[in-house]
C-alpha cells in the first residue's frame, strides 16, 4: 500500500481493516431528491430522537437541537445534534446518527470543553478493567442479540495506561463481528469511556444486514499465500519520512522500501486461489499516495514586507508580480486587485523552501494557487467550489485523464517525461445514484533510477462537468537518492511482509455500493499479534517500518530497554508511550543530565501541541512564554530550580509564586533560597514535581533525565 493520507494505528488490522472506515467524501443532492428520501425513510425524526435519548442521557444544557436527513454511501440517516444555547466560552456537544432504515445507532460522539482549562495529558482516574465494564453494558443493552457475533478485540482489553488513553483521555474497545467464525470486514462496533469519569464519550456501530455466505474456504492458507507472493504484491519504491511526522530539525533521508501496490490490496479469493480483483467504485482505495513538501499554510513562518525585500534581494527568489503572472498564466482572473499573497517557508518541506501563496474569490469559488519562490514553477492550484456537488459528471475517467495529460504537457513538460501515471491511484466522488462523478483526481508519480517515488510528482484534479483543472499540486524534492545495489529481493520483501502481516480468512463487504456486489470470502494481510500495523518493508534491512518509516516495534507496556528496576521505571515507560523523551528512541538513559529542549518538547506534547519545529525555535517559543529563562539554551542542563520555575509557569502559577513570604517552606535548607524563587520551590514540591531529598530542595543540582519523567507524569496528577 502507499503511503495513505491516514495513519494506521496498532489496534489490530481487524479493529481496523474490519470496521474503523474513515469518512467517504459523498457528493450531495438536490432538495428534491433529499425531500424524496424523507418521505420513504422508514423511521421519522420523531422516532430517531425518540432513540437517541432512550440510548444516550442528553446533558440538560444542551438544548439546543438541530437535525438533518442524509443519504451517503447508499445508507440513509438521520444526524442528531443537541449544543449549548448561549455558546459561551466552552464548548459542548453531542451527535448521534440514526439509521433511517433499521432504527439502529450508527454513531454517537460527546465533546465537551473541560472548563478548568484542562488540555493537558492526564493520567487515568478509573481503571481500564471499569471502563471495559461500562463498555460491555452499553453494546449489551444496545444489541443483546449480537453478543453472540461479536468478539472483543485483544488489544482492546490487556494494554494499561496506553498512549490513546493518555493522550485523548479516553479507553477505546473495539468488537469486531464474526460470521461462521470468521471476521466481517467493515462490521463491528466501537466503544470510547473517559479515563476521566467513566461517561461514554464515543461510540459506533456498522452491521451488514445482508446474508453472509458459507464460511468454508476452497483455498488452503498455504495455497493463498503462494498466490500472494506470485502476484508480486510489494513494489520497490523509494521513500522520505512525510515533514507531518518529521520530529524538531531532523533532516529527511530516502530510503528503499518495498509497499503493498496492487489492485486487489493484498487480498486472496478464498473460493478461486487467485488475487482478489475489486467490483464496482474503487475510489479512495487506500493507495493515495502523500505528496511531500505541500500543504499547511503559511502559520507563523509568514514573512513580513520588509523581510520579502530581504528575502529577494538577497536569495534571489522572484518578486510578487512575476510570481502573480505565473498563476494568472494558468488561472485567469478577473480579481487581480483583490489578490491576497503572503511569501513563507513552506511548512512540510525544507528550512531553504519558500512559496508564494495568493488567495482570492471568483463566482462563488475560492482560489488559492502557490509558486516557488526561488524555481517560479507553479506548486498548487486549488478553485473548486465543494458546495457545488449535485450536477453528475460528463466524463468518465479515461475522458477526464486526457484533459489532465494535456494539462501537465503544458504546464511541466520536461517533468511530466520523468514520471508515471498510477493506474491505482484512484480517488473520485462517490455518487449513491450511480451516475459518474463531478470531480476526478489523478496522480503522477515521479520515477528515479526507474523506481517510483510517490512522495514526488503530480496530482491534478479535474471537474468533469465543466472540463476544467480545478486541482493541481507538484512535489519535486531537491535529495540525493540511494542506488538501488544491494536491495534485497522482492520475494524476500514479501516474505519478511507476510512474516509481522500474515494472512487471515475474512469476509470482504465492499465498502461502497452503487448496486449490490457480494460478500466475499478472501485471505486478507492480518496484523500479527503484539505487534503494530506494518505499513512497509525496509529494502536493505528487512525491518518492519510504520508509515513514517520507523521501525515497527511489539506492543505492550515497556518502551525502553535500559530501565529495568530503577526507581523511576513506572513513570519512565509511561512517558514513553507518550512519545515523549525519545531521543535516543529505545533507550532512555536515566541518569544524563536532562537538557532543556527535551523539557520543553515534552511540556508542549503535554499541552497537545506536537507539531515540532526546529529545536531552537521551539527553544524561543518557550521563552516567548514567559516560562522558559532568557539564559537557556537548547543543549541547556537545568537545575533543579530552573525545572521548579519552568514547569510553575508553565502551568500559569506564576504570579503566585512570586510571593514568596506568603508560604510556610518545608525545607532545611531553606535559607539558601533566594526570596524570589521560595515559591517556586514550595509550589513544585507541593506537586510533585520536585521531590525533596532528604528534607532539602538542593536547587542547584541537576536534573535527571529520569527526574523529568517523574515531573511529567506528577503535571499529569495534578487536580486543575
Amino acid at each position: 500500500m502507499k503511503k495513505s493520507c491516514r495513519k494506521w494505528t496498532a489496534a489490530g488490522l481487524t479493529a481496523l481493516m474490519l470496521f474503523s472506515a474513515a469518512p467517504a467524501v459523498w457528493a450531495g443532492m438536490s432538495p428534491e431528491q433529499n425531500q424524496n428520501e424523507t418521505a420513504q425513510a422508514k423511521i421519522t425524526l420523531e422516532q430517531a430522537v425518540k432513540k437517541a435519548k432512550e440510548a444516550f442521557p442528553i446533558p440538560a444544557e444542551l438544548s439546543r437541537f438541530t437535525s438533518r436527513f442524509s443519504t451517503q454511501e447508499n445508507q440513509r440517516s438521520w444526524e442528531l445534534q443537541w449544543d449549548l444555547e448561549d455558546g459561551g466560552p466552552h464548548f459542548s456537544s453531542m451527535q448521534i446518527s440514526i439509521d433511517a432504515d433499521t432504527g439502529d445507532i450508527r454513531s454517537m460522539f460527546r465533546w465537551k470543553d473541560d472548563p478548568r482549562n484542562s488540555n493537558l495529558i492526564r493520567t487515568p482516574k478509573i481503571s481500564r478493567e471499569q471502563a471495559l465494564e461500562e463498555a460491555k453494558e452499553l453494546i449489551q443493552r444496545l444489541h443483546p442479540e449480537l453478543m453472540a457475533e461479536l468478539e472483543l478485540q485483544p488489544e482492546s482489553a490487556n494494554m494499561t495506561n496506553s498512549a490513546d488513553a493518555l493522550r485523548n483521555g479516553q479507553y477505546s474497545f473495539e468488537w469486531i463481528r464474526k460470521a461462521n467464525g470468521v471476521p466481517v470486514r467493515w462490521n463491528g462496533a466501537g466503544v470510547a469511556v473517559s479515563t476521566e469519569d467513566g461517561n461514554i464519550t464515543n461510540y459506533h456501530f456498522t452491521w451488514l444486514r445482508d446474508t453472509i455466505p458459507s464460511g468454508t474456504a476452497q483455498c488452503t492458507p498455504e495455497a493463498a499465500e503462494a498466490a500472494f507472493k506470485k502476484a508480486q504484491m510489494l513494489q520497490l519504491q523509494y521513500f522520505i519520512t512525510p515533514g507531518y511526522a518529521r520530529k524538531g530539525d531532523q533532516t529527511p533521508q530516502v530510503k528503499l522500501v518495498y509497499q503493498l501496490h496492487h489492485p486487489s490490496e493484498g487480498k486472496i479469493d478464498a473460493k478461486t486461489g487467485q488475487p482478489y480483483t475489486p467490483q464496482g467504485d474503487t475510489s479512495s482505495n487506500g493507495m493515495i499516495p502523500f505528496l511531500s513538501g505541500t500543504g499547511g499554510g503559511p502559520g507563523n513562518n509568514a514573512l513580513t514586507p520588509e523581510e520579502q525585500a530581504a528575502k529577494i534581494q538577497s536569495e534571489g527568489m522572484i518578486s510578487r508580480e512575476k510570481a502573480l503572472a505565473l498563476v494568472e498564466k494558468w488561472v485567469p482572473t478577473t480579481k487581480k486587485g483583490e489578490i491576497q499573497s503572503v511569501l513563507h517557508q513552506n511548512p512540510l518541506g525544507s528550512k531553504n523552501n519558500f512559496i508564494w501563496d495568493f488567495s482570492w474569490s471568483e463566482n462563488n469559488t475560492f482560489c488559492n494557487a502557490s509558486v516557488d519562490a526561488k524555481t517560479g514553477d507553479l506548486v498548487e492550484i486549488s478553485r473548486r467550489n465543494h458546495f457545488d456537488g449535485s450536477e453528475p459528471g460528463q466524463l468518465d475517467r479515461d475522458g477526464a485523464r486526457k484533459i489532465a495529460d494535456d494539462f501537465l504537457r503544458k504546464i511541466q513538460p520536461d517533468k511530466l517525461k520523468l514520471t508515471q501515471y498510477d493506474p491505482l491511484a484512484i480517488l473520485s466522488e462517490f455518487r449513491a445514484d450511480g451516475k459518474l462523478s463531478n470531480h476526478q483526481t489523478f496522480f503522477y508519480n515521479r520515477m528515479v533510477n526507474q523506481i517510483p517515488f510517490p512522495q514526488n510528482g503530480f496530482q491534478v484534479e479535474v471537474d468533469t462537468v465543466t472540463k476544467e483543472i480545478t486541482g493541481y499540486r507538484c512535489s519535486w524534492d531537491q535529495m540525493d537518492f540511494p542506488s538501488p545495489d544491494g536491495v534485497i529481493s522482492a520475494d524476500e520483501a514479501v516474505d519478511a511482509f507476510l512474516e509481522y502481516m500474515p494472512l487471515k480468512l475474512v469476509y470482504d463487504v465492499p465498502f461502497r455500493q452503487v448496486e449490490k456486489t457480494p460478500v466475499l470470502l478472501t485471505y486478507a494481510p492480518d496484523i500479527k499479534p503484539g505487534m503494530g500495523f506494518v505499513q512497509m518493508i525496509d529494502g536493505r534491512s528487512k525491518k518492519p517500518l510504520s508509515y513514517d518509516g520507523e521501525p515497527v516495534s511489539a506492543i505492550g507496556d515497556k518502551v525502553f530497554t535500559d530501565v529495568t528496576g530503577h526507581r523511576a521505571e513506572k513513570e519512565i515507560q509511561m512517558v514513553g508511550r507518550l512519545d515523549m523523551l525519545r531521543e535516543y528512541k529505545e533507550s532512555f538513559h536515566p541518569d544524563e543530565p536532562l537538557k532543556a529542549v527535551a523539557l520543553v518538547k515534552a511540556l508542549y506534547q503535554l499541552r497537545h501541541e506536537g507539531w515540532q519545529p526546529d529545536e531552537g525555535a521551539l527553544v524561543r517559543q518557550a521563552v516567548s512564554e514567559g516560562w522558559l529563562d532568557k539564559n537557556l539554551k537548547a543543549d541547556s542542563t537545568l537545575t533543579r530550580m530552573e525545572m521548579a520555575k519552568t514547569v510553575v509557569r508553565f502551568l500559569g502559577l506564576d504570579v503566585a509564586a512570586r510571593y514568596g513570604g506568603i508560604y510556610k517552606v518545608p525545607y532545611s535548607d531553606a535559607d539558601t533560597l533566594p526570596p524570589e524563587q521560595v515559591g517556586y520551590a514550595v509550589l513544585a514540591g507541593a506537586m510533585g514535581v520536585i521531590s525533596s531529598r532528604e528534607g532539602t530542595f538542593r536547587a542547584n543540582d541537576v536534573v535527571s533525565r529520569a527526574d523529568g519523567a517523574v515531573a511529567l507524569v506528577h503535571l499529569m496528577d495534578i487536580k486543575r
